[in-house]
């Protein structure tokens, strides 16, 4: 089965790094990349790994835990909906498994790639 990885951001904001990494990625993963803008194209059953930029961080970064997700600080409004989204499915025991792999605020995207191509490959 292929590993699907969604990037999440918004060309529209300006939140469009997780879509340059992706493009950096291509070819270079073992995986689906599918860019999404909105959470109602995200799937809603299974396991999903989603990129998207987070501030607050440092590295790139693994969470596991929609909880951990929660407590970082969202770029956009559209960065809320995301997380509302994963935590409503969560208390609802949805049937999806969400890893995110969080990209720093203001990193670019070529220093991004190293770390994201090794999450994507263990998460």
């Amino acid at each position: 089965m292929t590993k699907t990885i969604i990037f999440f951001g918004s060309e529209v904001s300006g939140d469009d790094t997780a879509f340059k990494v992706m493009e950096l990625l291509k070819g270079k993963v073992k995986a689906k990349l599918v860019k999404c803008e909105s959470v109602h194209d995200m799937p809603d059953e299974g396991e999903v790994t989603i990129v998207d930029v987070v501030e607050g961080i440092k590295n790139v970064q693994l969470f596991t835990d929609i909880d951990d997700f929660s407590r970082v600080k969202s770029v956009s409004v559209h960065d809320l909906d995301l997380c509302t989204h994963l935590k409503i499915m969560k208390e609802m025991d949805w049937p999806l498994k969400v890893n995110i792999i969080g990209v720093p605020s203001g990193m670019k995207p070529d220093k991004a790639v190293p770390e994201v191509r090794k999450l994507i490959s263990s998460a």
